[in-house]
């Protein structure tokens, strides 16, 4: 991670404490993201989270053989999961929280950038950090370096209404169409982000 230190540190410890409250109170959002342990491993994701304990995820693309096309839906302490058309398997995990910001509560270091980003410490998770927001304070972006760790987010949209469901006996895959909307019809759990109506956008 490179970035410019500028010739007067200025302190972001509040604007960091405000991004993570923003982040875990929002109702939902949905990530993209691209996970590296080295040059020539990566696993790219996008996933929904929806408060307080569901989320739906699919494996886009990766370079470790067979992860490409793994999908979850994870409702409380239930975990169905698959990986191409193979069928749904139903597993018992214990239960999430979400959303949760990528640091904890005990980073420190943190500092305003020249370009009006953030950088920070979390020796909790042993990394360092850096984080962009928007006009409000919520996260927008995050690149997070740690040993053999490296991993960048893209967050948004925050509040969508999306809907997880577990797996019916009708369906198949993620489809995207040209609303706002993702879902997974068939044997897979319906995820719908419902557009607004236009009063409300």
């Amino acid at each position: 991670m490179h970035f410019d230190v500028p010739a007067t540190l200025r302190p972001a410890a509040a604007a960091l404490a405000r991004a993570r409250r923003l982040y875990e109170s929002a109702p939902a959002v949905t990530i993209a993201e691209r996970l590296s342990s080295g040059p020539g491993n990566l696993v790219v994701t996008r996933a929904h989270e929806r408060a307080p304990d569901r989320i739906a995820y699919r494996i886009i693309s990766s370079t470790a053989p067979g992860v490409a096309g793994t999908r979850a839906i994870v409702i409380g302490t239930r975990r169905w999961q698959r990986t191409g058309s193979t069928p749904w398997r139903l597993s018992r995990q214990a239960a999430l929280h979400v959303p949760r910001a990528a640091w904890s509560g005990s980073a420190r270091n943190a500092f305003f950038l020249p370009d009006g980003g953030l950088t920070f410490y979390d020796p909790d998770v042993r990394a360092w950090y850096r984080l962009r927001v928007d006009r409000s304070g919520r996260p927008t972006e995050l690149a997070m370096t740690g040993a053999a760790h490296f991993m960048h987010h893209v967050y948004g949209p925050f509040d969508a209404p999306i809907v997880l469901r577990p797996p019916t006996a009708a369906a198949s895959d993620f489809t995207s169409a040209t609303s706002p909307s993702w879902c997974c019809s068939g044997s897979a759990a319906r995820i719908t982000e419902r557009s607004r109506p236009a009063a409300a956008k």
